[in-house]
């Protein structure tokens, strides 16, 4: 990092966890600066520290003031990148990241973050420029290698993606997200046969306990396409169990398993909890009060159907306003 002895120690402070004294000695440096380079570090410094206070205003204004005094350095323009980034802004993240490969064409770093960056904005064929620059520069980066593979994925190119997912795999073959994104792009390619096996040996390979989610649920979307309800049921509730804060999806999901396998109170229960996690969950909503069962044992069993999808109807109309504005 630029700057003197002064920031330093600040930076030492803040790798130690001590916020407090980070900042003191950050605002030290501003107080009695001695050249812009350490004026910029200690911008950074409590650019910092305000971002582990939670405060996203500050964290931006330092990290700008940063660039402002020192704006042909390369780091302090990733540095705002990172900060607006984390304050959701993310087109002047991607600025900000372009200014410091103008400063430093060779950065890698910066390369890997604007490719990631440009994933997400949907701008395939400018990531897939910029993170074939990062692993030209750095060819043992598998996080690079799959973010290169989603890229090339995006614009459609799978054998390309697929060949990025497998070097990304044979530099860090515990990689569970690099062997998800070559499941689905072997899906992908029609070979669903593949993608169930590459998932399955990736979930034998991780702790039951803690298997990473997108395996579990990828697997669960396969089996429920070919019918294997019980065991896609199955994966979607392990999936659930592992963040029961934060399961709307594969609630969702394991409705759609019961509907399927023609349990519509086992649906419902399912959708219930999909929306006390997310109440403004537009499609659990319409599944909950839209369920029916399947088949119906005789008349009056249809026109108790058509009675509760009736009052699904009224429930929605009264309540879809409220979940949309998030009340």
């Amino acid at each position: 990092m630029i700057g003197g002895p002064r920031v330093e120690g600040a930076w030492q402070l803040l790798a130690a966890g001590d916020i407090a004294g980070a900042r003191r000695a950050g605002e030290a440096c501003l107080a009695a600066p001695s050249e812009p380079g350490e004026i910029a570090s200690a911008h950074l410094i409590l650019a910092a520290c305000s971002r582990k206070e939670g405060d996203s205003g500050a964290m931006v204004a330092h990290a700008t003031a940063a660039t402002a005094v020192a704006p042909g350095n390369a780091l302090t323009h990733y540095a705002l990148a990172e900060s607006v980034d984390a304050a959701g802004d993310k087109p002047r993240a991607i600025a900000a990241l372009t200014r410091a490969l103008e400063c430093n064409p060779d950065m890698v770093q910066a390369h890997r973050y604007l490719g990631a960056l440009l994933v997400d904005a949907g701008d395939s064929e400018a990531a897939i420029a910029t993170l074939q620059r990062a692993v030209a520069l750095d060819p043992n980066h598998a996080e690079a290698w799959n973010n290169l593979g989603t890229a090339l994925h995006y614009a459609n190119r799978l054998g390309d993606a697929e060949a990025a997912y497998r070097r990304a795999l044979a530099l860090k073959p515990d990689y569970p997200r690099a062997e998800c994104n070559l499941a689905v792009v072997q899906r992908d390619q029609g070979r669903t046969d593949l993608a169930e096996a590459t998932l399955r040996a990736s979930i034998a390979r991780q702790p039951a306990a803690n298997t990473f989610r997108p395996a579990l649920t990828g697997l669960a979307d396969l089996l429920r396409a070919r019918g294997a309800l019980d065991e896609a049921g199955e994966l979607y509730l392990r999936s659930a169990k592992q963040a029961p804060g934060d399961n709307a999806k594969e609630m969702l999901d394991l409705g759609m398993v019961f509907f399927e396998r023609g349990d519509p109170p086992q649906e419902r229960k399912a959708y219930a909890v999909a929306l006390r996690q997310k109440p403004r969950y537009l499609r659990a909503a319409l599944a909950m009060n839209l369920t029916l069962p399947v088949i119906y044992a005789d008349a009056e069993d249809i026109a108790r159907a058509r009675a509760e999808y009736l009052h699904g109807l009224e429930a929605l109309e009264r309540e879809l306003d409220a979940r949309i504005a998030g009340s």
